[in-house]
């Protein structure tokens, strides 16, 4: 009976860390890089003077997933810090199936692309907030939940 108990209990305890193997450091994704563009213009750690409200804005990044890029689920760039008026914390979707600014679906670059006034808005902003200095938290997270590092990019808008 002993036997039947330890056998018992050494199979659990093997399907337990088996079954946790998978959210350890070793397969989670990697942000490689992350931008913030205007108009095609790498604006990442920059500072931009007069923007318009038809100013194509783009955050795009790279990231890299050991168990494969398809089973990255979530790319975000997180609104952490704004100097001046625009201090709502927001998120974006980024995206890798060929929208919202995407060039190659399934490419490990994921992005987001549209008119500076939707983004703001994305962020919970108006356009009266836009003057300021911008950080982005960019990082992604796969299917098992295993969350990628986080690539902090910056912008200025005068």
């Amino acid at each position: 009976m002993i036997k039947h108990i330890t056998v018992f209990t050494l199979i659990i305890v093997t399907l337990f860390a088996l079954a946790n193997c998978k959210k350890g450091t070793l397969v989670s994704p990697t942000a490689i890089t992350a931008a913030i563009m205007i108009n095609g213009n790498d604006m990442t750690n920059g500072t931009m003077s007069g923007p318009n409200q038809n100013d194509r804005m783009t955050i795009r990044a790279e990231f890299s997933d050991p168990q494969g890029n398809h089973t990255i689920r979530t790319a975000v760039a997180s609104y952490t810090h704004g100097h001046g008026m625009m201090n709502h914390m927001g998120q974006i979707t980024l995206w890798d199936d060929g929208t919202h600014g995407d060039h190659i679906p399934g490419d490990g670059w994921f992005t987001m692309e549209d008119d500076m006034i939707q983004m703001m808005s994305m962020m919970g902003n108006n356009w009266n907030q836009i003057m300021g200095s911008h950080e982005f938290e960019i990082y992604c997270l796969d299917e098992d939940g295993n969350e990628s590092n986080h690539i902090t990019v910056h912008m200025d808008i005068q």
